[in-house]
Formats: C-alpha cells, structure tokens, sequence
C-alpha cells in the first residue's frame, strides 16, 4: 500500500510540474537584457498612435517621426519608436519585423527591418529608422506594418501596428 501512494505522488507530479514550469519558462522570455545603442535626433513631424487595447488598458505608445519635405534625389529617414507603457516592457526575445512599401519611383519599393536593423533595443524602447531614396520631386505616401511583443512578469501580447506617412521631395 505504501508503494501505491509513492506511484500516486510521482503521477501527480508529473502532471503538475508542467504547469509550474511552463509559465516560469514563458516569464522568462520577457526579462530585461539591453541591447543597441542611443538614439540619433529625431526629424521634425512626428505621429503618435495609441494601441486599441483590450479593456481600455494601453500596452505601448507608437510614435513615428518623418521628414516632411526632403531634396529631390535625397533620402528620407523616418524614426519609428514604440515605447511600453509599466508595467509593459519590450519583449526582446520576440522577432520584431518592420515591413514599409514605398511607390515608385522611391527606392527600395519595400523594405524589411527586423531587431538586427534596430537603432534601439532595450526593455524600454524599440527604435528602427528605414530610409528611402526619392529620386524625383512630388509627394508620396509610404505605409506598412510593425509586428512586436510587449510583455509583464506575467504575460506577452503580441502587437501588429499600422505606419504611414508622407514626405515631399523637392
């Protein structure tokens, strides 16, 4: 009978210890480890975008700042920054991927950045900076879409995030 209940107990436990482990290995994929480096100055028009959030709770902040008018045959360099709002941090462990299409005649017709392309990385804020080449005057409208993970001590949500903006070669 003693050896019937010690088979029950490592039964038990094998149930169990999945469900506490689990959750320490998914916490642990939202701690802080800082990477990259400061961030250059920002260009002057700046967007913010408030995340629609579930229940009313904001997770992060997302601001874009762009140029609004560059030298035909110049580059445009815009500055798309999400910062989490506490108790959120930056999950760095999630692959953030930032996609941007631009019309012709602008250069590249897309780009893809991900956290290797990143200015910013830390657990307080993800910065990339695509540029775009504008080789003719007039106005154009580049728009995409940033995917990225925000977590607490206790859960990750994962975010996709709408970029637009227009700039003017002159």
């Amino acid at each position: 009978m003693r050896d019937g209940r010690a088979a029950g107990w490592g039964l038990a436990l094998l149930v169990v210890a999945p469900l506490v482990v689990a959750p320490l290995v998914f916490v642990g994929a939202c701690r802080d480890r800082p990477a990259g480096s400061p961030a250059e100055a920002p260009a002057p028009r700046v967007t913010t975008a408030q995340p629609a959030a579930a229940a009313g709770a904001q997770l992060y902040r997302l601001q874009l700042i762009a140029p609004p008018v560059v030298a035909a045959g110049g580059e445009a360099i815009a500055a798309v920054s999400v910062t989490p709002v506490a108790p959120y941090k930056i999950n760095l462990e999630y692959p953030v991927r930032l996609v941007v299409r631009a019309p012709a005649p602008v250069t590249p017709a897309e780009r893809t950045m991900g956290k290797g392309e990143a200015t910013t990385l830390t657990v307080k804020q993800l910065l990339l900076r695509p540029s775009f080449r504008l080789p003719a005057a007039g106005a154009y409208a580049l728009q995409g879409e940033l995917r990225f993970s925000v977590c607490t001590e206790s859960q990750c949500e994962l975010a996709t995030a709408p970029v637009s903006w227009r700039v003017s070669a002159r």
